[in-house]
């Protein structure tokens, strides 16, 4: 039980953000799997069955999976299909440039895409420049 006690310390902790669900489900999930002990097969049936049917949409939302995917500690490592990947980079990218566009429009300041997007993007706030912690790849 003891990934359900640290999943739980995870999810109260005050540096926790909603990046953190899927990683951390999707490693109660694994831990569980590879539990082989008989006597308790029930249990971490019931706790597997239990987990999917409460976070199940949360691994599937895309919201989820773009908190995650801008977390330095997991970028899109958390996910195993290339496709999916692939998917959300995009989907990253065109909010990107949406709110750039919409800042563009305040006045505020503009988001620039440079030479190196696969690590950063800069972001320019009065004609200086800032590391803004997106990460895309």
């Amino acid at each position: 039980m003891k990934p359900i006690v640290t999943a739980m310390d995870i999810f109260q902790s005050e540096k926790s953000y909603i990046g953190h669900i899927i990683p951390t489900i999707i490693g109660i999930q694994k831990k569980l799997h590879s539990c082989s002990e008989k006597t308790i097969k029930p249990l971490i049936q019931a706790l597997s069955r239990g987990i999917e049917k409460r976070f199940g949409p949360v691994l599937e939302n895309e919201e989820y999976l773009l908190a995650t995917a801008i977390i330095s500690q997991f970028k899109l490592n958390f996910l195993s299909d290339e496709q999916k990947k692939y998917l959300i980079k995009e989907k990253l990218l065109a909010y990107i440039k949406e709110m750039n566009q919409e800042l563009e429009k305040s006045g505020l300041f503009n988001l620039y895409l440079i030479a190196n997007v696969k690590r950063f993007f800069w972001l320019t706030i009065n004609n200086t420049q800032h590391y803004c912690l997106i990460i895309v790849y």
